[in-house]
């Protein structure tokens, strides 16, 4: 039995070129079943996470996904968090910027509501 563990954030945006070389590497692997998973209108497209695959939604360290967005040089972040099992209270991330992976780490901070 697995965990869940939540997207926070995905700011990455690309090409229709970019999405069908992601869809050849990654539809065969049932990260998405068809291309209008990654759709968002006619010329945008973006990467999309599902919630099924609970603690394994993050498959941001495969070597062949990331090679592709790095080569298209995608720009924006992408988060997640994890609230339960072994790293609950874990949050990370990638950003992306002109070809250059940085990784994440977060926190979630709590602060007094001021009345």
């Amino acid at each position: 039995m697995g965990w869940n563990i939540a997207l926070v954030d995905n700011t990455v945006e690309f090409s229709e070129a970019c999405a069908k070389a992601l869809f050849a590497v990654g539809g065969d692997d049932d990260l998405w079943y068809e291309i209008e998973e990654l759709q968002i209108d006619d010329k945008r497209y973006q990467l999309s996470f599902s919630e099924d695959h609970m603690e394994h939604m993050d498959y941001l360290h495969r070597e062949d996904i990331l090679a592709i967005l790095l080569k298209f040089k995608v720009n924006g972040d992408i988060t997640f968090t994890s609230n339960e099992g072994d790293n609950a209270g874990y949050s990370w991330g990638y950003r992306f910027k002109d070809g250059v992976l940085t990784e994440l780490v977060g926190q979630l901070i709590f602060t007094e509501v001021q009345n």
